[in-house]
C-alpha cells in the first residue's frame, strides 16, 4: 500500500510495534504458524497480498460497473451509435427510429450481468489473495483501526454543500428521464414531444427526443443553478460581503479547462473509423469471410468472438476496438441470418472485459501506477477474470437478453433487404 505523507491508511497497512496490530489477511489460523516477520520498511506477507486484492478490486469494479449504463463506458456509446445507423439504413423512410436499444432496456440487460460478474470477481480475488479461513474474520485491533480510519476520512469530507445537493437531485432526475423516455412495455415521455420532420427526399418522418436531449437539458441547467445561496436579500450575511451575488455550479472557463476533450475526440474518431469501415465495404467483406463459421452453433460462435475480442482489447483501446468491430459484427449477423444486435451487443460488452494488462483500460493503468501490484499479479488474476466475465456475458445474452432484445428473431426489414 502506498505511503504518501499523511496517509491515514498507513497505520493499517504497516503495523505499529507499539500497538501490536496484526493483520493476518486470512493467512494464519488455528494450528498454523505465524507469518514470517517483514523486513525493515516492508509489509508483512498477509498485508501485501490483501493490498493487491483490494487494489485489483477497484480496477475490476470500475471496468464491470461501467457496462451497467449506456453512458458508463465509451464502447457502449459506440454500440448505440452504430446500431442506430445500421437499423436506419434498412428502415423505411417514414420510420427512421433506429435500434431498439434505449437507456432503460440496456440497464435491464447489463445491470444483472454487472452484478453477477462483480460477485464472481470478488470470489476470485478472495480465492487468490485471501485464504478461505480468514476471509470473514477480523480481530478487535483490526476492526478498531478500520473504524478509526473511516471516521477520520468522513470528517475530512466536511458538511454537505448546496451544490452537492443540487447535483445529486439532478443526477437522479437525469437517470429518471433516461429510464422513462422509452420503456419497453409502454410509451414514455418522449411521445409527448414527437414532431414530424421532412427529409431531403421530401418524406415526412416522426421524430422523438433522444437520450442526448435529457443529458443536454441537465448539463445546461448546471450553468444556471446556484452553487451557493444567492448573496442577496435575506441570504446576505456580513461574512459574505466580498462574494459575488450569484455563482452558478458550472462556468464555461471551468468546463473548458477540465472537460476531458480527449475522450470526445476519441469517440468522434471512432465514429469516423466505423463510418470508413462501412463505406469502404470492408465490414461486409470481412463478414463474408467469416460466414465460413456458420457451421458453429450461434452461441458457440458468439462465445468464440467474445473471447477473441476480450483478448484483443488487452493491448488496444477498447473504444477503438468497438468502433472497428461494430460494423463488422452488424454485417456478419445480417449475413448469417442472426439478429444483428446479438453479435454487436456481445462484442461491445466484451471490449470492456479487459483485466490482464495495465494498458487495457484506464482503471487498470491507474491502479497499476500506485505500485502495489505487478504485471504478473494483474495478468494471473485477470486471465481467470476474463474467462468469468465472458462466461457471464454468454449466459446473459442467451437468457434474459433474448427476452429484452429478441435476439432469436431476424427482423423483417433485413429479410426484405436480403430478398430484394
Amino acid at each position: 500500500m502506498s505511503s504518501y505523507p499523511g496517509n491515514d491508511l498507513d497505520h493499517i497497512a504497516k503495523p505499529n510495534p507499539d500497538t501490536a496490530v496484526h493483520v493476518d489477511a486470512g493467512l494464519s489460523g488455528p494450528g498454523s504458524s505465524p507469518p514470517a516477520a517483514a523486513g525493515p520498511g516492508q509489509d508483512p506477507p498477509g498485508v501485501t497480498r490483501l493490498t493487491k486484492g483490494l487494489t485489483l478490486c477497484i480496477a475490476y469494479a470500475a471496468n464491470i460497473g461501467g457496462i451497467s449504463t449506456l453512458t458508463g463506458t465509451p464502447p457502449n456509446l459506440v454500440l448505440k451509435q452504430n446500431a442506430d445507423e445500421f437499423y436506419m439504413r434498412y428502415q423505411p423512410a417514414d420510420d427512421k427510429s433506429g435500434s431498439p436499444i434505449s437507456f432503460g432496456n440496456w440497464m435491464g440487460l447489463a445491470v444483472p450481468l454487472s452484478a453477477i460478474t462483480l460477485v464472481l470477481g470478488w470470489l476470485l480475488l478472495v480465492i487468490i489473495f485471501v485464504s478461505g479461513r480468514g476471509c470473514c474474520t477480523l480481530d478487535k485491533n483490526q476492526a478498531r483501526a478500520i473504524k478509526t480510519t473511516i471516521k477520520e476520512e468522513w470528517k475530512k469530507l466536511g458538511p454537505i454543500t448546496l451544490a452537492q445537493v443540487i447535483l445529486t437531485v439532478m443526477f437522479v432526475f437525469l437517470a429518471v428521464l433516461w429510464v422513462s423516455r422509452d420503456p419497453n412495455e409502454s410509451p414514455g415521455w418522449a411521445v409527448w414531444f414527437k414532431y414530424n420532420q421532412t427529409t431531403s427526399a421530401g418524406v415526412e418522418k416522426k421524430s422523438f427526443p433522444s437520450d442526448s436531449t435529457s443529458a443536454m437539458l441537465v448539463a445546461i441547467s448546471l450553468f444556471i443553478l446556484p452553487a451557493k445561496l444567492p448573496n442577496i436579500c435575506c441570504f446576505r450575511k456580513p461574512e459574505r460581503a466580498g462574494e459575488p451575488v450569484y455563482t452558478p455550479i458550472l462556468v464555461w472557463e471551468q468546463v473548458h479547462r477540465k472537460l476531458p476533450w480527449g475522450v470526445i475526440i476519441l469517440l468522434g474518431g471512432g465514429f469516423a473509423l466505423a463510418k470508413g469501415v462501412e463505406e469502404s465495404e470492408l465490414s461486409q467483406w470481412l463478414a463474408d469471410k467469416l460466414e465460413t463459421l456458420d457451421y458453429l452453433d450461434k452461441w458457440v460462435l458468439n462465445l468464440c468472438l467474445c473471447l477473441i475480442v476480450a483478448a484483443f482489447t488487452e493491448v488496444t483501446s477498447n473504444t477503438a476496438t468497438a468502433s472497428l468491430l461494430m460494423p463488422i459484427m452488424a454485417n456478419l449477423g445480417r449475413s448469417l441470418g442472426y439478429n444483428p444486435l446479438y453479435l454487436m451487443v456481445s462484442t461491445a460488452l466484451a471490449t470492456s472485459f479487459a483485466f490482464m494488462l495495465p494498458v487495457a483500460t484506464p482503471p487498470n493503468a491507474i491502479v497499476f501506477s500506485y505500485g502495489a501490484i505487478k504485471v504478473t499479479d494483474m495478468a494471473f488474476s485477470g486471465f481467470f477474470m476474463n474467462l468469468i466475465a465472458v462466461g457471464a456475458l454468454t449466459l446473459a445474452v442467451n437468457t434474459w437478453g433474448v427476452e429484452i432484445y429478441d435476439f432469436d428473431t431476424f427482423d423483417e426489414i433485413f429479410n426484405k433487404t436480403l430478398t430484394s
